[in-house]
């Protein structure tokens, strides 16, 4: 056992990513991409880089779900919905143009993969058979054909690649049971390996059998401690995460949003923990940031600060910081 966070550099791929959550009214352009991208000074001046990977992430398109957390408030996509998960990708002037438009060195890109509802029972033709997900056979070759339209279209795009380098897919259930998806993630992640790309996934803490992703396939995990500053997690949580992660050669999550569920400086003690002096996931481990109902803009443009302590944060540059009631 090896006691230390998964590292980039033992696939090639950078540590820091940052998810771009896709479809309904999330559209990247150049303008909303360049913050996270380049640190801003608040006179539009770039000082410096800041993140080189990107997880285009489809929560839904139109009213049907992409993700599987969002199945009971939409309809079960089909092939259609499928096909415009890719086409949404391919717009020209948002998402991966508008990143490629942005960019001024080679950034990683990875692409969430549809999920199969099993409610799906009608999801279309593929290969001259309708689908229906109750089948894994089904649900398989659902996301073959998927996947194979998508890096045809990748193929057919090479002014992308000279700054685009596309490392694979994200599975994107946080847990996996062993009755409903625990042999079709296998099996599809052989299919992603022999398609030379890599696999990502990003658990829960605590989520069944997150230990074992590596059994699973996977080539990148990375748990989410659920500590959002409000809510029934505490900051500990964020330590025996650390820990967790450490044991099972993980990566690490930071949550970044506003709400209900997060509090003022819950974003302080994730840069906190991850020093040296605590946790020390700051050097050398992959950190996905992920952003609910917000973004590193919106951060930019209303919380200059927090946008500053992200960069730091992310330079691995960052100092200790103090806010009123703070105990550690």
């Amino acid at each position: 056992m090896s006691y230390k966070y998964l590292s980039g550099h033992e696939l090639g791929i950078e540590d820091q990513i940052v998810v771009l959550p896709c479809g309904g009214q999330e559209v990247w352009t150049e303008l909303l991409l360049k913050p996270a991208l380049e640190f801003t000074l608040p006179n539009g001046s770039h000082f410096d880089r800041m993140f080189r990977s990107f997880i285009f992430m489809c929560v839904a398109i139109g009213t049907a779900s992409m993700h599987p957390l969002a199945h009971p408030f939409g309809e079960a996509a089909g092939k259609d919905t499928w096909k415009n998960w890719i086409e949404e990708l391919y717009t020209p002037g948002r998402n991966l143009e508008a990143l490629w438009n942005a960019s001024s060195d080679p950034v990683d890109v990875w692409v969430s993969l549809p999920y199969p509802h099993r409610g799906q029972l009608h999801f279309g033709d593929v290969n001259g058979k309708t689908l229906n997900f109750a089948d894994d056979g089904d649900r398989l070759e659902a996301l073959k054909w998927w996947m194979d339209a998508f890096l045809q279209r990748w193929e057919q795009s090479p002014q992308l690649h000279n700054k685009l380098i596309f490392r694979g897919f994200v599975w994107l259930r946080e847990v996996i049971l062993p009755e409903e998806d625990a042999q079709l993630v296998t099996r599809v992640n052989e299919e992603i390996h022999a398609r030379n790309r890599l696999t990502l996934w990003l658990p829960n803490y605590g989520s069944h059998a997150f230990w074992e992703w590596r059994q699973f396939g996977f080539d990148v995990a990375a748990v989410n401690a659920n500590y959002y500053g409000k809510g029934p997690y505490a900051r500990e949580w964020v330590e025996w995460t650390s820990m967790g992660a450490r044991t099972y050669n993980m990566g690490m999550q930071i949550p970044c949003g506003r709400g209900l569920l997060y509090g003022d400086t819950h974003l302080i003690d994730y840069f906190n923990l991850g020093l040296p002096e605590y946790c020390g996931y700051i050097m050398d481990a992959v950190i996905v940031y992920r952003f609910t109902d917000y973004s590193i803009h919106i951060m930019y443009k209303e919380d200059f600060e927090s946008y500053r302590r992200l960069y730091t944060f992310v330079r691995g540059i960052y100092r200790k910081t103090y806010y009123t009631g703070m105990d550690y």
